[in-house]
């Protein structure tokens, strides 16, 4: 996904960059969706059987938030009963997560039992809430400048976006090779692209 801070560029060409490099495999299903300066775009694949009635990214109507994510909650009966919804078997986890949102905002993550790496835009308020999951299994990472936010599952998803440097990430680089372990989480090999890390929320 991507968020244009400054300026009016093509989001539609840049996702569809960022779809090809990470579509390695043959998703089940794609989607785009544009909200003024925030451009979120998915790569489907079934692995739970809600996931078959999935669709991203999701608009929760007439509110003017969407949601994107790689998700699997373990807990959802809890998350109807908290929410006070017949259970639905059909309901997929993302649309879930986004009615917990819609009523506890970013308190939500306390109720949030599995893997999770997801984004919530906010039109109204021009907002991008992005979360990870505690243990960090799902992957997050991104690239920050003054003219760009643009996030990804995987570093390759980040190639398209302009403005972004390969300069190696010494340090991080020098860790791998001593300990074969990186220390410093919200790091990458790439001083310009930084991992959220797990358990941690941030807002743009």
């Amino acid at each position: 996904g991507l968020f244009a801070r400054k300026g009016n560029p093509d989001l539609r060409t840049i996702l569809r960059e960022q779809q090809d490099k990470l579509s390695t495999l043959a998703p089940d299903g794609d989607g785009q969706a544009i909200v003024g300066p925030f451009g979120l775009g998915h790569l489907l694949v079934h692995n739970t059987p809600d996931s078959l009635h999935d669709r991203q990214p999701y608009h929760a109507a007439p509110h003017d938030l969407y949601i994107v994510g790689d998700l699997r909650l373990d807990n959802r009966e809890e998350i109807f009963q908290h929410l006070r919804l017949v259970p639905d078997p059909h309901l997929p986890d993302i649309q879930l997560v986004l009615r917990l949102y819609q009523q506890e905002g970013a308190k939500c993550l306390e109720r949030l039992l599995g893997d999770f790496a997801l984004v919530i835009v906010d039109g109204a308020k021009q907002e991008l809430f992005a979360a990870r999951d505690p243990l960090g299994v799902k992957p997050f990472y991104y690239f920050l400048n003054g003219d760009w936010f643009a996030f990804a599952s995987r570093i390759r998803g980040l190639w398209p976006v302009p403005g972004l440097s390969w300069k190696m990430q010494e340090s991080y680089v020098l860790e791998m090779l001593y300990s074969g372990y990186p220390h410093t989480k919200n790091e990458t090999c790439f001083a310009d692209i930084q991992r959220l890390e797990g358990g941690q929320a941030m807002i743009v």
